[in-house]
């Protein structure tokens, strides 16, 4: 690479000469990741604008991305980051691929990354080991943020289903005791309400994630929202019973983003 031995002045002349070429020189990752290291941010950005058309045909797995990260320092990342973050989520496949590159990034950048694939973490995060992925490579302020995404996500992803079938119809699914189910569901509703509400008043959140979605605080905010809703709704009153938290979806998303220690089953017994 001729500009590994340039002063940043003769590099400078070399990018004026050969700006016009230069996205059609880079072939893969590393050359990609070895011209942005050599440049000015200012030419690295110019560079990364000029290649964005490009960035599908050279990074076309993870892996290439980590490479090009691997090179750059701080603001260069952040400055590719910026370029890739629309191609991104279609080379991230799963929850290791995501962890490979959020190792490298500040929380800031993490964030643009966040931003691109957050409709995407439930799906890539399914399972225990997929977010302890993230406990084990990443530094802890961006595994705080990520959790912040993936709960929004879920919450999101939730309600977005639930609202699917009609406005108070919460009854979708059910066959037997659907009444009482699908007030149960219903409560299940204001919760997460409740609970991306408390989320979105800090971004990200910086309260004690384990204590908000402690079995204790979880069944005392469901007991409020019962006990309102018994006051103003006749039919919820006669016919409500208590079955817990019965939601699979919100157990497990708040199973995740609690610290190993604090993961106690949620109160509940059902599925929905």
């Amino acid at each position: 690479m001729i500009l590994l031995d340039l002063s940043p002045e003769q590099r400078t002349v070399v990018y004026e000469a050969c700006k016009e070429h230069l996205p059609s020189l880079i072939k893969t990752a590393e050359d990609f990741a070895h011209i942005i290291h050599h440049l000015s941010l200012e030419q690295g950005r110019a560079v990364c604008e000029a290649s964005k058309g490009h960035l599908p045909s050279i990074i076309k797995i993870v892996r290439h991305f980590s490479t090009i990260l691997q090179y750059l320092s701080p603001e260069q990342r952040r400055v590719v980051c910026e370029a890739c973050k629309e191609h991104l989520p279609s080379i991230i496949k799963t929850a290791e691929d995501f962890a490979n590159i959020l190792q490298w990034l500040s929380p800031e950048q993490c964030r643009v990354i966040y931003e691109a694939c957050k409709n995407r973490l439930p799906q890539l995060i399914q399972t225990e080991t997929g977010i302890e992925i993230f406990n084990t490579r990443c530094p802890s302020d961006n595994v705080r943020l990520l959790k912040h995404y993936y709960l929004l996500a879920s919450l999101d992803a939730y309600m977005t289903r639930v609202e699917g079938h009609g406005d108070n119809d919460f009854s979708y699914g059910f066959w037997r005791h659907k009444t009482s189910r699908s007030l149960s569901r219903k409560v299940n509703y204001e919760l997460a309400k409740k609970i991306r509400e408390t989320i979105i008043e800090r971004d990200p959140y910086t309260g004690d994630i384990d204590t908000l979605l402690s079995p204790k605080n979880l069944k005392d905010m469901r007991d409020e929202i019962v006990t309102n809703l018994k006051t103003s709704d006749l039919f919820f009153n006669k016919n409500y019973v208590d079955r817990g938290m019965n939601s699979d979806t919100l157990k497990k998303a708040f199973h995740f983003v609690r610290t190993p220690e604090s993961r106690q089953p949620s109160p509940g017994n059902g599925r929905r």
